[in-house]
């Protein structure tokens, strides 16, 4: 007896039969296209709903404004009645029509022209008012004239508005008014959305703003309210894009949502992948971001070194700038003091003058450092270099270090130097008390001040006949701090700020004729920047 295998092969309708989770996929597949189908045809539906209700709305608004537009004729009708009894009409109706006194007559024509022109300017809409007496001659016309409402000639033509109604007078005349439809529904706000036609006139296609369907509808007024009124209809126009702008948009994502329910599984997976990738990232930035920070803090002391450093170089600076001008200051005192005793009053009044001015350097040096620190506030002016040079010279030789110095100096310049006063005779000054102490036994110290360039240029020279400058002086002698003879080395950095400060230069050598060194401070003479504030 032939025993069966256990085992056997799969059917092949098993066999090919797909995963229960792709089937379960493709029913949903299937079940979400079929809820967007219906979705579609419901948005069809409340589309044409909509159009329905969108014309019945648009009917409702047409009939309100011609109602609207109605009444705003009856107010105009009423006005007209209520201007037709005016007594100013009827007095200057019956004053022109006799031989009585001209000037009563004019008063009367002056004062029914002002009813009528405050009439119009009361209604935009109203285009023109006659006023007619008993046997149908104009006798009176109040128009407009680029919207201004003034009289006009008996004769002047009618406008193109349609004639709002002909109100009789008591005691004969009449007075008529014409009115201008597109201004009379601008005063209800209606003028941008209404159009007046006259009935059984062509009417003109409107035209369609944007990409919706346009919308049209037309409301008679009622006939026979007003006398002079044509029939007309106020036609509304609305656009169905703004209406079913939200259906569109709908039916966009609707068809949208088809791919997008597809696209979720796998953005689940690309998603999963991302988490990942996102935590090791997100490892790597709090690292970043801890050396960030450690930067940063960094930054935050070296800022804050570099603040005291400045500091540090402003008081410096500021020390040296005032030094000079007070070391003078002292001398002159004792001087004082020595004249006093003697009952030299001329001299101590000379010498009283001269340590003004040292205090007017300080406080210049004040001035100057408080204008660094706000630099809106640096201003300019005109310098006199003979008077400069002579003040400072005679201010060098009264300190200690000028006492026994032999100051030559010489000024050819005609015209005065655009600059500030108190920081070029601080230049000179530290210039001047530099050579001073450097070779004030060695020979004379030469000052020069002379116009080069045509006078565009005035070139300042001062001169000694001391040891000079050695190689690694020259390159580094205008650096804060560094000095030759053992001072604080910013008296040179502080002539070299004040130069370019004046859209000049300054220059330090030795001497071709001789031992001896010699700066060169050339000076625009009207300097840019000082130009540059004037103009503002």
């Amino acid at each position: 007896m032939k025993l069966r295998s256990e085992t056997s092969e799969p059917s092949p309708r098993i066999a090919n039969k797909p995963p229960a989770g792709l089937r379960l996929g493709a029913a949903l597949l299937v079940l979400l296209v079929l809820i967007d189908l219906v979705a579609i045809a419901g948005i069809v539906a409340a589309r044409r709903t909509a159009r329905r209700e969108a014309v019945a709305d648009l009917q409702r608004q047409a009939e309100l404004d011609a109602r609207s537009f109605e009444a705003l004729l009856a107010k105009h009708y009423g006005d007209l009645i209520f201007l037709a009894r005016t007594p100013s009409l009827r007095r200057f109706l019956s004053l022109s029509a006799g031989a009585g006194d001209p000037t009563a007559r004019r008063w009367a024509t002056l004062d029914a022209e002002g009813a009528l022109v405050l009439a119009a300017q009361a209604s935009p809409a109203l285009l023109r008012l006659a006023l007619y007496d008993a046997g149908g001659a104009s006798r009176l016309v109040v128009g407009r004239r680029d919207g201004v409402p003034l009289a006009l000639p008996p004769s002047s033509p009618a406008p193109a508005g349609f004639a709002l109604a002909e109100v009789d007078l008591a005691g004969g005349g009449r007075l008529a008014a014409w009115l201008d439809p597109h201004a009379l529904l601008a005063v209800v706000g209606l003028g941008d959305r209404l159009l007046p036609i006259e009935s059984g006139a062509a009417r003109p296609a409107p035209e369609a703003n944007g990409d919706g369907e346009l919308l049209r509808v037309a409301v008679p007024l009622r006939e026979g309210l007003f006398p002079g009124v044509p029939p007309l209809l106020l036609e509304r126009s609305a656009s169905t894009s703004g209406a079913f702008s939200g259906l569109e948009e709908l039916a966009r994502q609707y068809r949208l949502a088809l791919f997008l329910n597809l696209a979720i599984v796998a953005l689940t997976v690309a998603l999963g992948l991302l988490a990942l990738r996102q935590v090791r990232r997100m490892s790597e930035l709090e690292t970043a971001q801890a050396l960030e920070a450690r930067h940063r803090e960094l930054e935050r002391q070296l800022l804050h070194t570099e603040r005291l450093s400045s500091v540090g170089r402003l008081a410096a600076g500021l020390a040296h700038e005032i030094n000079n001008p007070l070391a003078g200051m002292s001398h002159q005192l004792e001087l004082i003091e020595l004249d006093h005793a003697d009952g030299n009053a001329v001299e101590v009044a000379r010498r009283l003058g001269i340590l003004r001015e040292g205090l007017s350097r300080v406080a210049g040096v004040v001035r100057r450092v408080l204008t660094f620190a706000d630099p809106g506030r640096r201003g300019g002016g005109e310098v006199d270099l003979r008077t400069l040079c002579a003040d400072t010279v005679e201010f060098v030789r009264s300190a200690p270090a000028g006492r026994e110095a032999e100051i030559r100096w010489t000024c050819d310049v005609p015209f005065p130097l655009g600059g500030d006063p108190v920081t070029l005779g601080q230049l000179l000054l530290n210039l001047l008390q530099n050579a001073c102490q450097m070779a004030a036994s060695a020979g004379p110290i030469e000052l020069e001040v002379r116009a080069v360039d045509g006078g565009e240029t005035v070139l300042l020279r001062v001169a000694d006949r001391g040891p000079g400058l050695d190689p690694e002086a020259e390159r580094h002698i205008f650096e804060p701090f560094y000095s030759q003879r053992g001072s604080t080395g910013l008296g040179l950095a502080v002539c070299r700020g004040i130069a370019e400060a004046h859209g000049g230069t300054i220059v330090g050598k030795n001497r071709g004729d001789g031992p001896g060194a010699e700066f060169l401070v050339r000076l625009p003479r009207n300097p840019p920047a000082l130009l540059a504030k004037e103009s503002r």
